[in-house]
Formats: C-alpha cells, sequence, structure tokens
C-alpha cells in the first residue's frame, strides 16, 4: 500500500447528507470516494466478507491519496474495517432525530427497513437487510430507535478511537469552517483541499405538477405564480393505524 494512501470511510444513519459528503470527499484533490459503491449488498448483520470484497477493491492508483466509500450500512463494521487498515478514518454525519424520522417516512412511502415484515403491507426492498429491526408499534417508532442506537454506538466508537471516529452534525456540510474541520480530521493537505459548499444531491425532488411548473420556469421567462401544493390523498385505514405513534 502507497505511504500516502489513506481510506476514509464515511457514515451517517441515512437521510442525514451522506451522498454531499461523498462528493466533498470525491471531490479533493488526488481522492477517489465513492458513495454506496455496494448497493444495497451489505447486510447489517454478518457482512465481513462483502465489506472486506470493498476494502479489498478500493482503487489503488499510487497518485491517489484518499480512496473510500460513504454508505450507513458500515457501522457494525467499523472495528473490524480497523483491524484491516488500522489507519482508516470515519466521518459520521448526523441530523436532528425528528427531522430524520420525517424525511424517512416521506422518502420510504410502501416501504419499512426496520420492521420485520410479510410483504402485504410494506413492500420488500433489497434495502431491507441494511438495517437492523425493531418490535415497534408504528414505523416512526422504529426508525427512531434505530436513529438512537445507531448514534449512541457512534458515540461510543468516537469515545473509544478518537483519532480514527468523529461524529460531525449535518450543518458542518454547509460551511467553509464546518468542511475545513472535516478535511482537519482526515489530514488532507492544504494544497489538496476542494471546498463545495452548499451541495444537497440528494434532497426530494417535486413531484406531478409541482415538478413539471418548477422545470417550466427554468425554461421560459416569468412572471410565474407559486406551484400548487399537491392535493391530499386518501390513506388506507390499515396504513394509518399502522403509522399511528
Amino acid at each position: 500500500m502507497p505511504h500516502l494512501r489513506e481510506v476514509v470511510i464515511g457514515l451517517g444513519s441515512g437521510r442525514c447528507g451522506t451522498r454531499s459528503l461523498a462528493a466533498l470527499l470525491d471531490s479533493q484533490n488526488r481522492a477517489h470516494v465513492s458513495h454506496e459503491i455496494l448497493g444495497p449488498s451489505v447486510a447489517w448483520e454478518q457482512g465481513e466478507a462483502t465489506v472486506w470484497g470493498m476494502l479489498r477493491d478500493l482503487p489503488r492508483d499510487s497518485g491517489l491519496r484518499l480512496v473510500g466509500d460513504v454508505a450507513s450500512y458500515y457501522l457494525p463494521y467499523v472495528e473490524h474495517i480497523l483491524s484491516v487498515y488500522l489507519s482508516t478514518r470515519f466521518v459520521c454525519l448526523k441530523r436532528d432525530r425528528e427531522e430524520t424520522i420525517a424525511s424517512f417516512v416521506k422518502k420510504t412511502p410502501r416501504k419499512n427497513h426496520w420492521m420485520a415484515h410479510d410483504g402485504s403491507w410494506w413492500r420488500h426492498s433489497p434495502w431491507d437487510q441494511c438495517f437492523p429491526k425493531y418490535h415497534a408499534s408504528s414505523k416512526e417508532e422504529a426508525i427512531g430507535r434505530y436513529w438512537d442506537d445507531y448514534y449512541r454506538r457512534a458515540e461510543e466508537l468516537q469515545s473509544r478511537y478518537p483519532a480514527s471516529f468523529r461524529v460531525f452534525p449535518i450543518e458542518t456540510l454547509n460551511t467553509l469552517d464546518g468542511q475545513r474541520r472535516i478535511l482537519d480530521f482526515l489530514c488532507v493537505p492544504d494544497e489538496d483541499r476542494r471546498f463545495v459548499v452548499g451541495i444537497h444531491l440528494n434532497a426530494a425532488k417535486p413531484r406531478g405538477v409541482r415538478r413539471l411548473v418548477r422545470h417550466l420556469r427554468r425554461l421560459l421567462p416569468g412572471p410565474w405564480p407559486r406551484c400548487p401544493e399537491p392535493l391530499p390523498t386518501a390513506t388506507p385505514l390499515a396504513g394509518r393505524l399502522f403509522r399511528a405513534s
């Protein structure tokens, strides 16, 4: 392994800026950092062999200084990764708990990665295996417990490996000073640093007529009226009961 080549793993519960973090890291000079390069193939448990395959296949270009991947599912394997690459640095993003729950609920309207189910109401998804499962009265409760456990474990790892693991609030991505703190932690040389403030690569996209109006706004001169809000839709009774907190 070339002396200057370092491994970085980005983490976070999901819906917390991991795609933007990957873009920031990959934009550094002499860096190659991907986002969820393994897709949904890393199970929350017993995924060591898959993670080892990812580490083994990281680019070995001698001109690269920083290589790695960003995904929520690496958290259970932090100590396994450190046993393979002692100098690995872990950057873990943290978003407000209630904001994270609301964002996940919006992103997964007919899916539930956090509770075991038979597929009759919630649709099965390849991503189901990438999250722990909880006995909970609602999807929101299960996501909340996932968030609690995720960042409890992250804080433990930060306490145990302060030189290797660091938790940063999501707001860190939005300022030069915040991005500088991340790059300081990764020991990126000043001459290799690139700052990309204001990136939001996984924001929710407008749908239907709202998406069409926004597209036309970009193509045609104004003035334009405000985009109409989507009409409320009926929710099946079973869905309302399942989502009750």
